[in-house]
């Protein structure tokens, strides 16, 4: 990815989690904003702690959503962060409609 110019950011793996090579789905980033996840999997919200710190790299505290518990996301299934968004945003509404 770097020689097409993609500037890679490689973190620490870690082994106390056997998912967290899959780290798109601790969060969804656009231009403007990142979106940190709530997993399904319980076992997996440990892991959104570790990526925060590397994402206020990029983003202001004010420009980081959270989905929050009873909301879930889990940004590998998203095609893209604005599209995700919006889901989660109307899924949170008809939660509350229902």
């Amino acid at each position: 990815m770097n020689s097409c110019g993609v500037n890679v950011i490689e973190l620490e793996s870690l082994e106390e989690f056997p998912d967290s090579c899959f780290v798109e789905d601790t969060a969804v980033l656009t231009k403007k904003c990142a979106i940190i996840s709530n997993p399904e999997a319980k076992s997996r919200n440990k892991e959104i702690q570790y990526i925060i710190p590397t994402l206020k790299q990029f983003y202001s505290e004010e420009n980081i959503e959270y989905i929050k518990f009873p909301e879930t996301l889990e940004g590998g299934r998203c095609y893209d962060g604005w599209r995700a968004f919006l889901y989660w945003k109307i899924c949170k509404n008809k939660q509350r409609w229902n």
